[in-house]
């Protein structure tokens, strides 16, 4: 029996409690629906708490407390059987006044376990130790293998949750997603498996100076920018005086063009500057 299908049960239920030999106080009460599993069926022999009093649901995924006192009261579900696939429903609050029997519905979705890996977007190599976690789910904070995979041990509802990375050293990178999309929850009904990338801006800078027309290459140049606040020095690679700067990408549209504030040590009485600068 599809979820529908049993409300309207359970609203028949309520229906039937008002008949006019029924005295008021066999009229107040409240019907908890139980529904889930993967397409959202009603749901059989799961046990329902109410105060002290504990049913099973009947084939209609319905358990009935009444009569039930005036006040509120809170609905408790435990999933059906040990162990179990199935997700516990957040207990639920029901206001029962006089006279009323409100309907309580509980949903008790088949479980996910996640796990999401991050890699670097233009290698796909695993990325280690970014602790992740999915804010409105209560589960503990996971972080990634060196494998690059965060994985849960515990059942998840097939919900959408905030993801929040946090990234070794202090950095902060934008999630991505495989088309190239910003992330910035993730939807498990799309499965438990999923994939998110970082993407770097790597900077490398060349430095030579030209003396009586001849260019040598210069080592231990510092080379300071503005945005971002760094600063690196060259080093002789391959016959070349490079440095690399590696800068995450944190935001949209991020630049691509940097000011150098500064190149040390200045040469006045030779044309010294940075000649080369790529971004992969």
């Amino acid at each position: 029996m599809k979820y529908a299908q049993a409300l309207q049960e359970a609203k028949r239920a309520v229906t039937t409690l008002g008949i006019s030999q029924c005295p008021l106080a066999q009229k107040t009460g409240l019907i908890a629906l139980v529904f889930g599993g993967d397409d959202d069926s009603a749901l059989a022999n799961v046990v329902v708490t109410v105060g002290t009093t504990r049913i099973p649901t009947d084939a209609r995924g319905i358990a009935m407390f009444v009569p039930l006192p005036t006040g509120r009261h809170t609905v408790h579900a435990d999933c059906p059987g040990n162990p179990t696939t199935l997700v516990a429903p957040k207990d639920e609050s029901a206001q029962v006044d006089e006279g009323k029997c409100p309907v309580v519905p509980l949903h008790m979705p088949t479980g996910v376990t996640p796990e999401l890996k991050v890699a670097w977007a233009h290698d796909k190599a695993a990325v280690a130790g970014v602790e992740i976690e999915l804010v409105e789910s209560g589960a503990p904070k996971k972080t990634t293998t060196q494998a690059g995979v965060a994985k849960w041990d515990r059942l998840l509802p097939p919900s959408r949750f905030t993801v929040t990375p946090t990234f070794p050293d202090g950095k902060h990178y934008l999630l991505f997603d495989t088309a190239g999309r910003v992330v910035n929850s993730i939807d498990l009904k799309a499965g438990a498996s999923q994939t998110f990338e970082i993407k770097r801006q790597r900077v490398t800078f060349r430095v030579q100076r030209l003396t009586g027309g001849v260019l040598q290459e210069v080592e231990g140049a510092t080379i300071k920018l503005k945005v971002p606040a760094t600063q690196v020095t060259t080093a002789l690679s391959n016959t070349q005086a490079v440095a690399e700067l590696i800068i995450p990408v944190e935001q949209r549209d991020q630049a691509t063009t940097w000011e150098v504030e500064s190149l040390t040590p200045d040469a006045s009485a030779a044309i010294y500057e940075v000649v080369e600068v790529t971004t992969t």
